[in-house]
């Protein structure tokens, strides 16, 4: 039952349970951004190692 002593007219249970809620959606949102920055961090390695390997062919093909 909400509590009207409360600004926001939660229970001290429930606005605990609420800001549990909240940190666990945070925590999620900061290791969905982590995954995307090593996986933006591996994609630019891979192209700079499909750069380099262009290069080398193309320095193959020319010395031919």
């Amino acid at each position: 039952m909400a509590n009207d002593n409360s600004p926001n007219g939660l229970s001290l249970e429930e606005a605990e349970r609420l800001d549990s809620s909240y940190v666990e959606h945070f925590m999620h949102q900061l290791q969905q951004a982590d995954t995307i920055n090593t996986m933006n961090q591996k994609t630019q390695e891979l192209w700079s190692l499909v750069h380099g390997l262009e290069d080398y062919l193309k320095k193959g093909e020319s010395s031919e």
